[in-house]
């Protein structure tokens, strides 16, 4: 695998390729003698020679990009050969880690039991587990908030809905956020900070960015705690809570080799789950998971690169990526390639792949934090049934019913959905022998999936 294989009618067009080539190069060596037959002045001589050339560039150009097309072929046998090599993982320790400890604080992971970590590397950029002390939160506030002498109060969120993408997270925080004691943030459409996977590492979608601190992350909450702190029930206390709706948090973890506590190491020890606890141990979170294969040709369509879009270029890119993926795994782990930034690049250039192995990030998560402040909903049960799961979203915060008053006012449950990828419902549907791919590739981790969450329609068959 890893070759390309050409189509009889892309190897015929190679062929008249080459023959219009050799023609045409006669051509032009007659060209020029037939011109000075006809004693053609100079300057007429040149451009005549300069049109033709335009135009054999021009065709050769795009014969050669039609016959160089690095689209792959993925044979059944290249399929089984990936699936044995994914379904490896499954069977290795999830909890098995190269992390080297050292001396200073401590870090939680799985089964209660503690880590320590260092802080001798030094580094030009804020190490947030050594440079920030965990605030201390007011008492008297629902939400993590606290106050610094003389400054306004600061607040991070309660809950972090952190994924995954084109699943229904903005359609749900828009939800969330228009209950009376649910603010928003300042980030990007009210709902996504980028900060705790791209940001603060000077990343973002397929270019970098300057670099921001935890400071920064805490001005997207300046509005919201405004609010928080003058909102008091009876009691005196402040029940208003925010939060941030970054789904790329769940899966992105391609800043680790950034954290100074992973230095020198090949396989990440922290990453953002470790961060996030460091701030605030109390996080609540929501995980909306789609089927994989669904995921993957709405964010295809929704993704804002320029390309083409049918299901034809859209089998070739998964093509692409099943090949980079297949390639990465041949002497390295699933978590370094689906960790990799050299890798998220190509994988964006043509379908994100990795984002679909859901059980390989929920361990990571599960490593730090207890299943019971999670919750994880289907996407496919949360379109079909909102009123349902939107009251089950308000009793895992702890908020106050809504009622059916209140419900149609705010429009909480609207049957208008956000952010729906348009390009995606005007699509055709996808090619059975790319669905047939990528059934092989995701079912072993969409079975290891249900059995840790104990719930067989996350199998999605």
């Amino acid at each position: 695998m890893g070759r390309a294989r050409f189509t009889v009618r892309e190897r015929r067009f190679s062929a008249e390729m080459k023959r219009w080539c050799v023609s045409m190069t006669a051509g032009l060596y007659c060209s020029q003698l037939s011109i000075a037959n006809y004693k053609c002045t100079s300057r007429k001589r040149k451009l005549i020679l300069l049109v033709v050339a335009v135009i054999y560039m021009f065709i050769a150009a795009l014969g050669y990009y039609v016959i160089t097309d690095t689209s792959y072929d993925v044979t059944p046998k290249d399929v089984r050969r990936l699936s044995i090599l994914l379904k490896s993982t499954i069977i290795t320790n999830w909890n098995e880690t190269t992390y080297d400890v050292d001396t200073s604080s401590t870090i939680p992971i799985q089964n209660g039991t503690v880590r320590k970590y260092s802080c001798d590397v030094t580094t030009e950029h804020q190490d947030l587990l050594c440079d920030v002390a965990r605030p201390n939160f007011l008492s008297n506030y629902k939400n993590p908030c606290w106050k610094e002498s003389a400054s306004p109060v600061q607040c991070i969120p309660y809950f972090q809905l952190i994924g995954v993408d084109k699943s229904g997270t903005t359609d749900l925080f828009y939800r969330l956020v228009r209950h009376p004691h649910v603010e928003g943030n300042q980030g990007y459409i009210g709902k996504e900070t980028f900060w705790w996977a791209w940001k603060r590492y000077g990343l973002d979608l397929q270019k970098t960015v300057p670099r921001r601190d935890f400071a920064y992350y805490v001005h997207f909450f300046q509005e919201a705690a405004a609010t928080i702190a003058g909102t008091v029930d009876d009691s005196g206390f402040h029940d208003v809570i925010t939060g941030d709706g970054s789904p790329m948090d769940f899966w992105d973890f391609r800043g680790w080799t950034d954290i100074p506590q992973n230095d020198g190491l090949k396989d990440p020890g922290i990453l953002t789950p470790h961060l996030i606890h460091h701030i605030n141990p109390n996080t609540k979170f929501i995980v909306l998971l789609r089927d994989p294969i669904e995921r993957l040709y709405s964010d295809y369509h929704f993704l804002p690169i320029k390309r083409v879009r049918t299901p034809e270029t859209f089998h070739r890119a998964v093509s692409r990526s099943f090949g980079v993926l297949s390639s990465c795994l041949h002497g390295n782990t699933l978590r370094h390639c689906l960790f990799d930034r050299s890798l998220h690049q190509q994988f964006n250039k043509n379908a994100r792949l990795h984002i679909g192995f859901y059980i390989v990030y929920l361990h990571e998560w599960f490593k730090v934090f207890p299943r019971s402040q999670f919750l994880i909903i289907r996407f496919e049960d949360y379109i079909n049934n909102i009123p349902k799961y939107i009251n089950q979203v308000y009793r895992f915060l702890g908020l106050a019913p809504v009622s059916l008053q209140e419900t149609a006012v705010l429009g909480i449950l609207s049957p208008v959905r956000e952010n729906v990828t348009k390009r995606k419902v005007m699509a055709r549907p996808m090619l059975n022998k790319t669905r047939d791919i990528l059934r092989d590739i995701y079912q072993p981790f969409n079975e290891e999936l249900s059995k840790v969450l104990k719930n067989e329609e996350f199998l999605w068959l």
